[in-house]
């Protein structure tokens, strides 16, 4: 009993000093990821009641916010790639880009071992040892949590879905560990461990949050206001960490194990996108996406 009085205690002092220092700002090693936010693009549709809120595309750090709930909301998957608002064409005549991720090296990156031993509930969650998460390449050397997006030639605007996005925290990891959303839409942070943990966002565009969920079960939701790549990290558990790929339009995914991602397009001609944690910004392809057509594109990474 004194051991896990001990550890708890331990625990909340580390989560004091760390919602201690958000109003100080980011440390550059953190909030400096040296990714540059999605690009915003020039749209042509009646703009909507909030759209001078988050049409500026400069400003300084911080200059939008990222708001917190108070309450919890839906606790649904985010949808497929390239869904979600009010859409400008007919889907029926939409086209698709079929983008595959592979590893250009010679040797796989190598996963380490993460050290729960801090935290005895994070040891005792897991039957098998838990790798890192910043490089999934599979034997096939396709690469997993990539970001794939529309960067340019996105036409109308889009208003966010309303079904929630979800971050779950278990067995001391976030899941998922990358993923995508919009401007607006709501993303429901939820913690299905026994133990504390503590959601800390690292951004430059808006305003950075951080707050506690000491109870199993605990949701919370959380909008974020401008497009960017945003770092989350726990302080409790520092090898917990998650990106949320924010854009303002909803022609954006993650390919999963495969290296795989779809993007269902109106037809015409696009700049396709690519982010990695590691490898950053990755080169733009041009593709034309033509009526119920599908176009191929792979990504090489580094």
């Amino acid at each position: 009993m004194a051991e896990e009085q001990r550890r708890t205690f331990v625990q909340f002092l580390i989560l004091v000093v760390a919602m201690i220092a958000v109003p100080l700002g980011c440390s550059k090693d953190e909030a400096s990821s040296g990714t540059p936010a999605p690009a915003r693009h020039d749209v042509t549709a009646t703009p909507r009641p909030d759209a001078a809120a988050d049409t500026h595309a400069g400003g300084p750090p911080g200059g939008g916010d990222a708001v917190a709930g108070d309450g919890s909301a839906g606790e649904t998957a985010p949808p497929p790639a390239g869904q979600g608002g009010a859409v400008a064409a007919d889907r029926a005549d939409w086209g698709r880009v079929q983008v595959t991720a592979l590893y250009a090296g010679q040797t796989r990156p190598k996963r380490t071992v993460i050290n729960m031993a801090a935290d005895a509930f994070c040891v005792g969650a897991h039957a098998k040892k838990v790798g890192t998460q910043r490089w999934r390449v599979s034997k096939k050397m396709q690469v997993a949590n990539v970001v794939v997006f529309v960067k340019d030639g996105v036409n109308g605007r889009y208003d966010p879905p309303e079904t929630a996005a979800k971050l779950d925290q278990k067995g001391c990891v976030y899941l998922p560990h990358v993923q995508s959303m919009m401007v607006g839409q709501p993303l429901v942070i939820v913690n299905s461990d026994s133990t504390l943990h503590n959601v800390h966002s690292f951004s430059t565009r808006q305003r950075p949050f951080n707050f506690a969920q000491p109870k199993p079960g605990s949701s919370k939701p959380v909008r974020f206001t401008r497009p960017e790549f945003v770092k989350l990290k726990c302080d409790v558990h520092p090898w917990m960490n998650a990106w949320i790929a924010v854009f303002d339009h909803p022609f954006h995914g993650v390919t999963d194990r495969n290296g795989a991602c779809a993007l269902d397009l109106p037809p015409g001609e696009y700049t396709i996108g690519a982010w990695h944690e590691v490898a950053g910004q990755l080169d733009t392809q041009t593709v034309q996406v033509r009526p119920r057509g599908t176009a191929k594109l792979t990504v090489k990474l580094p």
